[in-house]
């Protein structure tokens, strides 16, 4: 942040002692959905904002959206559902190579007739996936 002798520089693009923007932590989050690394996260990142982020900070970052995966898997679910909706999109995901695979998605709406995402679930063979899925 630039400084001058009176104090009375400020940004109109980043807010005084910010250090990352929602648009920074956002791109972060989309990259490591995409399947990069941190060390590409990073690059990508100095590359698009022209801003320096560390490996530890992505790192920190994307912590957190496992934590919520974990918090996603073990939460209580609702005992009974009205009516369940199962259904299955091809995406693709990068393990070593990208290639197609099937995320099995099961929406679930409660009695009250608020909806529930009950499960997701990758399945790599997705060749007569739907004969051997089970939650």
């Amino acid at each position: 942040m630039p400084r001058d002798r009176l104090g009375l520089f400020a940004s109109s693009l980043i807010p005084a002692y910010v250090r990352r923007t929602e648009g920074t932590e956002r791109s972060v989050i989309d990259l490591f959905d995409l399947g990069l690394t941190n060390s590409e996260i990073t690059e990508a990142v100095d590359r698009m904002f022209g801003a320096k982020v560390s490996k530890g900070t992505v790192s920190n970052i994307t912590n957190r959206i496992i934590s919520n995966i974990d918090s996603f898997k073990n939460r209580t679910m609702a005992s009974e559902y009205a009516v369940i909706y199962i259904d299955a999109t091809m995406m693709p995901l990068r393990r070593d190579t990208v290639q197609k695979e099937a995320v099995h998605i099961a929406l679930g709406i409660r009695t009250d007739g608020t909806k529930e995402n009950v499960i997701l679930k990758i399945k790599r063979n997705a060749i007569n996936s739907h004969s051997n899925l089970r939650f």
